[in-house]
């Protein structure tokens, strides 16, 4: 009998919520651990908010960090305090989805990896080109396609691109969102010149109205445009 992969999982309304419990955590770790400097908690933290606390406190980062040592209830505490705050780290929500997605895929020939922002710009001859070379050859507007966020691979292969977003709640940034999404797919499904790829529209989003006519408009589950969340891209991959 063939076993059922199991999914990467997560609570779309409470992602950032758990993100953030996951940098406290990691961070009142690595301090109760013992260090010394700031160097090992550096990419979790708010290193203004750390140089405010040694001020206020009169102490260097040695004293600062030597208290925590074996102290769990004083390393949860500054861990709190020095923790960077996920609402202020949108892309790592993209990183967090695609590497789970990524941990799924690969036992079924797929590769999902997320593209820095300044890599791949789609123009209107159906080409991509860096950002930096997109602004200086076309300039920038406010309706340009956004820069794509990820790409996936089989077998080595590229096999497509995507756009990610996650999405909650209404608001003018979030009324956005599905309008630079029909713009990527429009531009994958009637402009690229890269016919052999899969163009996809990564959506997490509590607004099911919106998503659903994004879906009718342009999801193709056998075709080479696709809209979905990140349990529906799961399942075609390995399903593909």
């Amino acid at each position: 009998m063939q076993l059922r992969p199991v999914l990467f999982p997560f609570d779309v309304p409470n992602l950032r919520s758990a993100r953030q419990d996951e940098t406290w955590k990691t961070v009142a770790t690595i301090l109760e651990k013992g260090i010394l400097d700031k160097e090992p908690i550096k990419k979790y933290i708010n290193e203004t908010a750390l140089q405010r606390h040694l001020e206020f406190h009169g102490c260097g980062e040695r004293d600062l960090f030597m208290n925590c040592q074996g102290n769990s209830t004083v390393s949860r505490m500054l861990a709190v305090v020095l923790g960077k705050e996920s609402h202020r780290q949108s892309g790592q929500d993209e990183v967090f989805t695609l590497n789970g997605i990524d941990q799924t895929v690969k036992h079924y020939g797929f590769r999902v990896e997320c593209l820095p922002n300044s890599l791949l710009r789609p123009a209107m001859d159906g080409k991509t080109y860096p950002n930096a070379l997109y602004k200086k050859k076309f300039g920038n507007t406010v309706n340009d396609i956004k820069t794509i966020d990820g790409e996936i691979k089989r077998d080595g292969k590229l096999f497509g691109w995507l756009s990610h977003k996650y999405c909650l709640g209404r608001g003018g940034g979030q009324d956005n969102v599905f309008q630079e999404e029909k713009r990527w797919l429009s531009w994958g499904r009637d402009i690229s010149i890269r016919k052999d790829l899969i163009y996809i529209a990564l959506i997490d989003t509590d607004l099911e109205v919106e998503y659903n006519k994004l879906q009718e408009e342009f999801d193709n589950p056998t075709g080479n445009i696709w809209v979905v969340n990140h349990t529906e891209l799961q399942k075609r991959l390995i399903n593909y």
